[in-house]
């Protein structure tokens, strides 16, 4: 179907052109006296609304002085917008205009152009953005956050496993607040707790409102929508004095229940036979005497070892491999005499030439640590043998990491906060408080001797 008219631009002024069903042709160029394309629609609705004679040329043009500026919605009638809509001077532009303008008169809610980026599947903007070099991650390290690998993997893995499954058939621009509320209130009813449900959150609520702060999308669909309350959790279990002298007191033997051979010597793996494995009951050690994180003990380097203290300068994940401490700060710690000789005596069983970066707690490799689960496992082992069953270290809820927080409550009243934060790698007291309620001293030295007090009657028992 031919349109009634279309619209030239001639030198910044639009004419208008009506078709003559007669002569089956255009008429000639009648200009509109305006560069605007909307007050040329209105002056060309207003001469087709005043009729068309025969020949295609308005009847009744009215002097250009005398147009009046009327709204598009006003001089145009739905045919005519149709019309226009239809025809190939009709461009992406204008489509996107059209949805603006209904959209501010609340005729329609959710409309998006397509291949535009609010039409984009919500996972798959999600996924994207996520990636090691997406452009969320990309913009985030412009402005020197750091996130490592590991979070990217662990935060990949809950949209595959939350996100993925509840939103297959979403578009990202027509997300709304209700739709996440919805979601989030699910994740409760599947039974997770508060916090795993907000970090589930965090892995799209984080991309979702910087893509709404960089005009990906027009509003941001988390706005108002709450995390759930940090309900309290029960706190990590500690062990007694007793415990830690019995453990100390057990021989090596009871730390390693299937004791690991290295034979090969050939592309970076070690030789070494092994009877019975030191490295998990060094690994305790160090956790109940340092307070040092476990990725932090197995990243722990030759040149790391001092003569009577620990420097603290990595933390080991596989996925980012070694990588500044967990809050981003290299920090010392004083080393009692009877674990710097454990540690000593785990390097030299070492079976390559030992260097500044050999790792105390070798792996089958040269260019890794062990595996931090063996010495999780050989803990728990341990626990095992000093009388503390599967049952009960759950109830209690014992783990490696308890020796963190037992260090911290130990080291109670014998050091003050601010050093006590130090040497613990804490950034916030109620982050140290959590770990131990109570106030702590001062200087290398003075923890030094705190650590001696508090550690001298457990240490001094010899392994059977």
């Amino acid at each position: 179907m031919r349109r009634k008219f279309i619209l030239v631009s001639r030198k910044g002024v639009f004419y208008a052109q009506f078709w003559n069903s007669l002569t089956n042709s255009y008429s000639s160029r009648r200009s509109t006296g305006t560069s605007d394309r909307d007050e040329a629609l209105v002056v060309v609705a207003d001469w087709m609304r005043n009729g068309i004679s025969p020949d295609g040329i308005p009847s009744n043009l009215p002097e250009q002085k005398e147009i009046v500026k009327k709204p598009v919605s006003e001089a145009l009638t739905v045919d005519a917008i149709i019309a226009f809509i239809r025809g190939d001077d009709f461009s992406k532009d204008d489509a996107s205009r059209v949805l603006k303008a209904l959209k501010q008169r609340n005729f329609i809610e959710n409309a998006y152009l397509k291949n535009s980026p609010p039409s984009e599947p919500l996972v798959d903007f999600l996924l994207r953005v996520w990636q090691p070099d997406g452009p969320y991650i990309s913009d985030r390290r412009a402005f020197k956050h750091s996130i490592t690998l590991r979070h990217i993997e662990d935060t990949i893995r809950s949209i595959n496993c939350h996100w993925k499954p509840a939103f297959k058939d979403m578009r990202l621009g027509d997300l709304r607040p209700a739709d996440i509320r919805a979601f989030l209130v699910k994740l409760s009813e599947s039974g997770l707790s508060p916090a795993r449900i907000n970090k589930i959150y965090a892995a799209g609520s984080a991309p979702l409102r910087w893509a709404a702060a960089n005009g990906i999308i027009k509003n941001d669909p988390t706005r108002g929508v709450q995390r759930f309350a940090n309900i309290p959790v029960k706190r990590r279990g500690v062990l007694s004095t007793k415990e830690l002298e019995k453990l100390f007191a057990l021989p090596l033997s009871a730390w390693n229940r299937n004791p690991k051979e290295f034979k090969c010597l050939s592309n970076g793996r070690l030789t070494k036979d092994i009877a019975y494995d030191e490295r998990n009951k060094t690994a305790f050690a160090i956790a109940a005497t340092c307070g040092l994180r476990l990725g932090e003990i197995v990243a722990l380097q030759a040149q790391d070892i001092g003569e009577d203290r620990l420097f603290v300068r990595h933390s080991w994940n596989d996925s980012d491999r070694l990588k500044c401490p967990k809050n981003g700060e290299a920090r010392e710690v004083p080393l009692l005499p009877e674990i710097r000789a454990m540690i000593i005596t785990l390097l030299r069983s070492y079976p390559g030439q030992v260097t500044a970066e050999t790792f105390v707690f070798w792996g089958r490799y040269t260019d890794r640590p062990i595996d931090e689960k063996l010495l999780s496992r050989g803990f728990l082992y341990a626990l095992r043998a000093i009388g503390i069953s599967d049952d009960e270290r759950k109830r209690r809820g014992i783990s490696f990491h308890s020796l963190r927080h037992g260090y911290a409550k130990a080291m109670t009243n014998r050091l003050s906060i601010e050093r006590a934060m130090r040497a613990t790698g804490h950034k916030t007291r109620a982050m140290l408080e959590h770990y131990a309620d109570h106030t702590i001293e001062e200087d290398m030295e003075a923890e030094a001797i705190a650590m001696q007090e508090a550690f001298k009657k457990v240490i001094s028992i010899k392994s059977a």
